[in-house]
């Protein structure tokens, strides 16, 4: 169970770190996508900015759950 906690916190900061390095090429990737589907609705700057910023925000919730699990592993591992 220990181990377990561990590689999660592990694993979910490496997803959030990718997430916010990789926000510029996933934010394009989804404005053509949307540009495909919508017909051109949901790709302009605008929505290649938000979807940035979002990129960052749940880059950071992955981070921030990651350090919680390795706090926590910290925790059961000292008992």
């Amino acid at each position: 169970m220990v181990r377990v906690t561990y590689l999660f916190g592990v694993v979910l900061i490496a997803i959030g770190v990718g997430q916010i390095l990789l926000r510029t090429r996933m934010s394009r990737a989804n404005a053509a996508a949307n540009s495909a589907m919508f017909n051109g609705r949901f790709s302009g700057p605008g929505f290649q900015a938000y979807s940035r910023y979002m990129a960052v925000v749940v880059g950071a919730v992955f981070i921030v759950a990651g350090i919680l699990a390795l706090i926590f592993h910290c925790h059961l591992h000292m008992k």
